[in-house]
């Protein structure tokens, strides 16, 4: 039940790229489970962030994400002449690094930590993009002799200079063909919950009884909302409830409210850094967005890393300066 229950409450994709076909896939990761025993990966799952399907994404600061790696007990070296088809969802600003070895008729050489620059084939930026990029394609562009080719290991690193340190990584394939045509319709496909879930618990307190507890990543639920495929998922009280209880009996719902929820944030504030004009500022801001707004409008402001911490109530920032160091003046509000 609280499976089920999760699955709809994280954003649905269509099975094109979630459950492709298994004669056509050689690789799938979702990132929605721990990651199994022998498999290796660089990145932090997370679930705080919204992620591309369903409730977790690979994440990583600063560092880049290892996606594929040699050190992988469970997954083989790709053989790209099979399987040449990368796709997957991303977030932020990329290059590829790849570790390959190649072979010119019985000759084989070995590739280490080629360098693939990524800005004219993936989109960049703070919005989810989903790209499908022909790997061994692009290996053979530089080795025009090259007949059989493996891929050993594959990272995403940062470019020089990105507007933002952040990487996620969603659905990564590797298959035979690409898992759709036409990326942008697909992004189109995506399904989103009513709200985002911070904690979820099911508990049976008696035959075909349960208790459900939950609390939604923002300050507020809606005042009603049903599931999917027109069937009534739960409703809540016009008090917006930020916890319900929902016992569960033959279809029927009902739903205690345990404590009252503010409004969702709304409204502006002010920034000004080393003598600025005040910059505006909305109150429900991301990092991605306060950080673009601050390096737009500041003079001198440099490249800088913005990472929240906290919830919709009483979010935290921090900023690092990564361009100007030494001892800086103050963010004023």
């Amino acid at each position: 039940m609280e499976s089920a229950i999760s699955e709809l409450l994280g954003i649905r994709c269509p099975d094109s790229i979630i459950k492709p076909p298994t004669d056509t896939t050689y690789f799938l990761r979702d990132y929605e489970d721990k990651l199994p025993k022998g498999q290796w990966e660089h990145g932090k799952r997370v679930k705080i962030e919204e992620p591309f399907c369903g409730q977790t994404s690979l994440h990583s600061d600063f560092n880049g994400l290892t996606l594929l790696s040699q050190y992988d007990k469970k997954n083989k070296p790709i053989r790209l002449n099979s399987n040449p088809w990368m796709c997957l969802a991303h977030r932020g600003y990329v290059n590829l690094l790849m570790n390959y070895l190649y072979y010119i008729g019985n000759v084989k050489h070995v590739k280490d930590w080629d360098w693939f620059e990524m800005s004219a084939l993936m989109n960049q930026g703070s919005e989810w993009s989903y790209t499908c990029i022909n790997v061994l394609d692009m290996i053979r562009a530089r080795h025009k002799e090259a007949s059989t080719v493996i891929l050993k290991h594959l990272k995403l690193e940062l470019p020089k200079n990105p507007l933002s340190h952040k990487i996620f990584v969603d659905a990564l394939y590797f298959g035979r063909v690409p898992t759709t045509e036409d990326p942008e319709a697909l992004l189109r496909q995506r399904q989103m919950p009513p709200f985002r879930v911070k904690s979820l618990s099911v508990t049976s307190t008696s035959d075909n009884v349960y208790r459900l507890e939950m609390q939604p990543r923002e300050c507020y639920l809606p005042d009603k909302f049903s599931g999917w495929n027109t069937k009534a998922l739960w409703s809540c009280s016009s008090d917006n409830p930020l916890h319900c209880i929902v016992p569960l009996q033959d279809g029927g719902v009902a739903v205690t409210r345990v404590q009252k929820a503010s409004e969702g944030v709304s409204g502006h504030f002010s920034l000004s850094w080393n003598g600025s004009d005040p910059v505006d500022v909305p109150g429900n801001v991301n990092a991605e967005e306060m950080q673009a707004l601050l390096q737009t409008n500041i003079p001198g402001m440099g490249v800088i890393n913005v990472d929240r911490t906290g919830d919709c109530a009483e979010p935290e920032w921090k900023i690092t300066w990564l361009t100007i160091p030494g001892q800086l003046p103050l963010i004023e509000a």
